[in-house]
């Protein structure tokens, strides 16, 4: 099977004129995030080959592999491919933590029987998956929606939308810490002035979501309620 090149693109935002392209390392690029020196991008390259009229049928199942690029956005060259531990294991999502750590979630392709890890980071040396109880694992329905850390503690959140699951994860220390029941949870992105993440449902609610509130179990404060609106997988505070 012909795999086609795939690219990252800069555009003004005022014109929408190319200013700058490179390749994206791998196949199926979902999200990215800029490392610490601001001319490095990590990019999670899901490994997923689809056909532009048929963007939905997933056409490489059985050979697809999933990536963590590191690239010289500016020099256009790719520094690293890291072939994700798993296969089937798409990398979709993706944050940066200090030190440059990245931590990504995944979505697994293969047998619904199978367990799976979810998220892991990354720092240079390799990958480091972050164990769960099975019984969470389960629950996040083998799907990650997003990921989000404060990059001045370490403390993360990724969303499992099929699953309902707003789970909490410590990336210093490699543990996952609980999790909570949101209905269709999925975006998330953190506010450094305020110290609070922000959770978008699919059902039109908007969370506010403190660490210290999480970590002594308190209900979170709904933010916002608009029935006709469906938040997707990601959020950008602006």
């Amino acid at each position: 099977m012909k795999t086609a090149r795939v690219y990252l693109v800069e555009r003004l935002a005022s014109t929408l004129q190319v200013v700058n392209e490179c390749d994206s390392g791998g196949i199926g690029p979902h999200e990215f995030a800029w490392l610490a020196d601001g001319k490095t991008l990590a990019v999670a390259n899901g490994g997923i080959l689809t056909h532009p009229d048929k963007p939905r049928i997933k056409l490489n199942i059985d050979s697809m592999a999933p990536n963590l690029a590191i690239i010289d956005f500016d020099a256009k060259k790719v520094l690293e491919r890291v072939p994700g531990k798993e296969p089937k294991a798409s990398i979709r999502h993706l944050a940066i933590a200090d030190n440059d750590l990245v931590i990504v979630g995944m979505q697994y392709e293969g047998s619904p029987l199978n367990k799976v890890p979810l998220v892991a980071t990354y720092s240079g040396s390799g990958w480091d998956s972050i164990e769960m109880p099975d019984e969470d694992l389960a629950k996040m329905k083998q799907y990650t929606g997003s990921v989000c850390v404060d990059p001045t503690t370490g403390y993360a959140l990724v969303t499992s939308p099929r699953g309902h699951q707003l789970t909490f994860w410590n990336t210093r220390e490699q543990q996952y810490l609980g999790k909570k029941h949101y209905r269709d949870i999925s975006g998330l992105a953190f506010d450094s002035s305020s110290q609070c993440f922000f959770a978008t449902t699919g059902l039109g609610k908007a969370y506010t979501v403190s660490i210290d509130s999480f970590l002594e179990l308190n209900e979170q404060k709904l933010l916002s309620k608009q029935p006709n609106l469906k938040w997707d997988n990601h959020v950008t505070r602006v």
